[in-house]
């Protein structure tokens, strides 16, 4: 897969990359986007990252290599669910990247932006971020983003 991956890399002009998973899919998404600029496989200004209700990956110190080297990383997590926080910092594990924390169920918006985004290890426990989350967090909150199924969404992909 790393060689195709190359190969397509090589043949495109702009050589942007999107990459995108939801809940541990999202977890396995963050580490494919920081194995591809630690391999040189695109450029660090090139690599975005969009992951919905993705759950931790690593410890702190992995959190902070990696937002050096994943520049562009938004982890969306809506109000209620759960999954962002598996495994959890009981267990030394530690969120990475910006969070986009939308705290209205179906992430509708009521005129304003909907969402606030929230920095790592500064604004995090703060109004408006999931870490004062009050609500119960349940997994079945994980299903919906955008008001689209998207664990039944994926199935529709051949």
């Amino acid at each position: 897969m790393k060689e195709s991956f190359k190969k397509i890399m090589e043949e495109r002009e702009y050589r942007k990359v999107l990459i995108t998973g939801h809940s541990f899919g999202g977890a396995v998404a963050a580490l494919v986007a920081v194995d591809i600029v630690k391999e040189n496989l695109a450029k660090k200004n090139k690599v975005t990252l969009i992951t919905l209700g993705q759950s931790m990956v690593g410890d702190k110190d992995f959190a902070k290599a990696y937002e050096k080297e994943v520049k562009h990383s938004y982890r969306v997590v809506r109000r209620g669910d759960s999954i962002p926080y598996v495994p959890g910092q009981e267990r030394g594990y530690e969120f990475n990247g910006r969070e986009v924390f939308y705290d209205k169920y179906g992430m509708q918006s009521d005129g304003s932006t909907g969402f606030k985004i929230c920095e790592r290890g500064k604004d995090f426990d703060e109004e408006g971020c999931s870490g004062k989350q009050t609500n119960p967090l349940r997994a079945i909150n994980n299903d919906e983003y955008f008001r689209r199924n998207v664990t039944k969404y994926g199935l529709k992909c051949k």
